[in-house]
């Protein structure tokens, strides 16, 4: 190797290629190790934190770039793909159906294009992508060892255990089939690098009692899709490898499954039943056993010809089978095992459920075909699109996610991209050695099975699934070319594409760590104008602060509404309406499709704004949450109220407000009707059915439109109908009279002696009988959305 020169103009480099220090590679893993332990990165906060210490990696790889003045070059159109399909996705928050999840779903793909980009130089450098996959696998081993400990009843972390009837493990994911399929790929890359290392290596029986510790929590989250899933990506991993390297990675199966048969109904005892003592012993029976068979079969394929070798494992394998057989025939099957498997077939609950999901799904990219709708939207728009009442802040499917937020433009672009990233990398395994393309199966593997399983499920929610799925394609991809400055070379020309994507990588680091700064913050002054109800002023200045660090916060915005409102009834300061209003301005006009930010927005408006006004966005609450019935019946009371209060000063704008009462009373209507329509397991998820004030509201509106008969048949059910208050029946045999002196009819007049007592029924029903309705009964609308 040539020394540094450093008599000639300077110092000029050696000819070596540049290598990064292995802190990069150590500081990629703790993102996987770490920073998952909360929830997975599901939730925003959790997130935001494992962004600034992305941004923080990002500004160090830039700036390491930059001194070391390496040229990087050999971008593939993998690449251009990538950077074309994170265009659309930002273009798509231009125009979001909620800005909130906009700016945070931002703050996610710019911390995922920069994480894809970063481990794109890092291992052209020097490859050491072991270190990663390493991580991986302890992070595996970490979580299933977490989910174990909450099983067992070690520990009780809240979430860790998902249905405390079956005690399926959810881990750190706080939901079983992410954490599965989380611990599906690091068992196969266990699997893979227990089959890379030499035979005699104790690294690999470190990857087998990896491998066992990950594959119980596997099968202890009772994950269905996940084993079908995890089926699948061990069997493409036995087809597609090569002849000299099928019978390692058999072997490496089987060790820790077969194991785990044998120890499964204790395992699953003891964690439905929390027996700490017969969980962590049967745990380190296991490992024991793992062990002493990894050097069992070590030893003996050291010793034996390879034919013998293949009868003594055959012969081995069938013992170990038949003592898991015997154990089971014994102990039996856990019966929640028996049943996840049994229950399988395509007309069950969850099944149908998430068809009818993406049914709705795709009323969205109706409306939005060739950008989305913009960052998580479904989470923005699901109610305003179901099909029966449900609750399911998710789609459960990445795809229908992709198509929804980006469009058709941005979902064509993510399918070319893994298209083509599979496409090169096969071309790549092509030209590998055959110990070599181990790794590259398993990366491949693990690409296609965690875009199977997110296909039918929300894996992709979670921050951590998303930098796997970037790290598995950035790994999968040719090296870059990367020149250094050196004897041959002394002045490397830094293209201008380079340093500028240099320069926005910082920019885009700098700006996320802010906003992801500004939004803990906020949250945590939001907490802190919450605990303080009872201090209004100190609630409020906490809850300014809130919208001053995150303004784009819709519930910011109206938390400081609120403790606005508190402090206007405590010192009447007129000053304070006009905020009150304009807050629940900006809330509504940040999430317009929020329905009960809009109903608190619609309510704040109302009383210290504009009441036509406030009628618009209740209305809006209602088109966006139709099937929840606070919102249409918040809407019909407004429009109703309204309609009686504009009546004698204009009374074709009185009886348009009247027409939406009684439209949206039958929209209902006629939407309960559709239940029927549903497939068999399907029902709603909770109660939806016509309340007595819609009866009301829906008949007093009916009556001044002069539609006798219809305000009959909607009030008389008030009289007999269970939870009515006294007033509304009151109201209800009020109208009632009323129709019958509108029609001519004899009324009670032991009745009319009654409500003479009561001044305010009274007036009441004066004001219905002074009601100068026409003839002619307008048309009702009828159903429909």
């Amino acid at each position: 190797m040539i020394q540094d020169l450093t008599s000639i103009g300077g110092s000029i480099r050696a000819i070596e290629a540049p290598k990064t220090t292995p802190a990069f590679y150590y500081m990629v893993a703790l993102l996987f190790i770490i920073f998952p332990l909360w929830n997975g990165l599901f939730f925003d906060p959790s997130f935001m934190s494992a962004s600034i210490y992305w941004s923080i990696i990002v500004i160090i790889a830039f700036i390491w770039l930059k001194q070391n003045r390496l040229k990087v070059s050999g971008w593939n159109f993998v690449d251009y793909l990538v950077l074309s399909y994170f265009a659309v996705y930002f273009f798509s928050a231009l125009g979001p159906a909620n800005v909130e999840y906009a700016v945070l779903g931002l703050v996610r793909g710019i911390s995922y294009i920069l994480f894809y980009l970063v481990i794109r130089v890092l291992v052209s450098t020097d490859d050491k992508k072991q270190i990663i996959i390493n991580g991986l696998i302890i992070s595996g081993v970490l979580f299933g060892l977490y989910g174990l400990s909450n099983g067992f009843g070690t520990l009780k972390i809240n979430g860790a255990i998902f249905d405390l009837q079956m005690r399926r493990l959810a881990s750190n994911f706080e939901y079983p089939n992410t954490f599965a399929i989380y611990q599906g790929i690091t068992f196969l890359f266990a699997v893979v690098m227990s089959s890379y290392v030499a035979e005699q290596s104790k690294r690999k029986y470190l990857y087998n009692i990896a491998g066992f510790i990950i594959i119980v929590a596997l099968i202890l989250t009772y994950s269905r899709g996940t084993w079908l899933v995890l089926a699948g990506m061990l069997l493409c991993m036995l087809l597609i490898s090569p002849k000299e390297n099928k019978g390692k990675i058999l072997l490496n199966i089987l060790i820790p499954i077969i194991i785990v048969l044998i120890t499964l109904s204790f395992l699953s005892k003891a964690t439905l039943a929390q027996r700490q003592l017969l969980g962590w012993s049967s745990l380190i029976l296991g490992i024991v056993g793992v062990t002493i068979f990894t050097g069992l079969t070590s030893l003996l394929k050291k010793r034996l010809t390879s034919r013998q070798w293949k009868f003594g494992a055959f012969g081995f394998g069938s013992v170990l089978v038949v003592i898991a057989v015997a154990l089971i025939m014994k102990h039996g099957l856990p019966q929640n095992f028996v049943q996840r498997i049994t229950s399988i077939n395509l007309q069950q609950f969850s099944v149908v459920q998430r068809f009818l999901f993406y049914r709705d799904g795709l009323k969205i990219l109706s409306e939005h075909p060739l950008f989305g709708a913009g960052p998580n939207a479904w989470e923005a728009l699901w109610q305003r699109y179901q099909s029966y009442p449900y609750t399911s802040r998710q789609s459960h499917s990445y795809l229908i996610d992709i198509i929804m937020s980006v469009g058709v433009v941005g979902f064509l672009l993510f399918i070319a991209m893994i298209v083509c990233t599979l496409w090169v990398a096969i071309r790549i395994y092509r030209k590998q050695h055959v110990r070599n393309r181990l790794i590259t199966d398993g990366l491949i593997i693990s690409l296609l099975g965690l875009l199977a399983h997110g296909a039918i499920d929300f894996d992709f929610s979670y921050g951590t699934i998303n930098f796997l799925m970037w790290l598995l394609i950035a790994l999968l991809l040719p090296k870059l070319s990367i020149q250094q400055e050196n004897i041959l070379a002394r002045h490397v020309h830094v293209p201008a594409f380079q340093k500028g994507l240099t320069v926005l990588g910082v920019m885009f680091s700098v700006v996320i760590s802010v906003v992801a700064c500004g939004f803990l913050l906020s949250d945590h002054y939001m907490k802190k104008a919450n605990a303080n109800e009872k201090d209004p002023e100190v609630a409020l200045n906490a809850a300014e602060n809130a919208v001053a660090l995150a303004p784009y916060r819709a519930s910011a915005w109206l938390t400081q509404a609120r403790f606005d409102e508190m402090m206007y009834k405590k010192n009447n300061k007129e000053s304070l309406k006009k905020d009150i209003n304009s807050s629940a301005q900006n809330a509504a006009s940040i999430a317009s499709h929020d329905p009960e930010i809009l109903r608190q927005a619609g309510l704040l408006i109302g009383s210290y704004g504009d009441g036509l006004q406030a009628v618009d966005v209740l209305k809006k609450s209602w088109e966006n949450g139709r099937y929840h019935i606070q919102y249409p019946e918040q809407y019909m009371v407004y429009t109703d109220v309204l309609g009686t209060q504009l009546y004698q000063k204009d009374k074709n704008k009185a009886k348009n407000f009247f027409q939406e009462t009684l439209n949206t009373y039958h929209d209902i209507e006629q939407r309960i009707a559709n239940f029927k329509n549903l497939p068999p397991v399907l029902k709603p998820e909770y109660p939806y059915d016509l309340t007595p004030a819609m009866h009301l509201y829906a008949g007093e509106s009916a009556f001044y439109l002069g539609q006798y008969d219809e305000a009959k048949r909607l009030v008389e059910p008030l009289l007999t109908m269970q939870g009515v208050s006294e007033q509304d029946k009151e109201k209800a045999k009020v109208i009632l009279v009323a129709i019958q002196t509108k029609k001519g009819k004899v009324v009670d007049n032991s009745f009319l002696e009654q409500i003479k007592g009561n001044k305010r029924m009274k007036q009441y029903f004066d004001q219905l009988k002074n009601i100068d309705a026409e003839k002619k009964n307008l048309m009702i609308s009828r159903g429909g959305e």
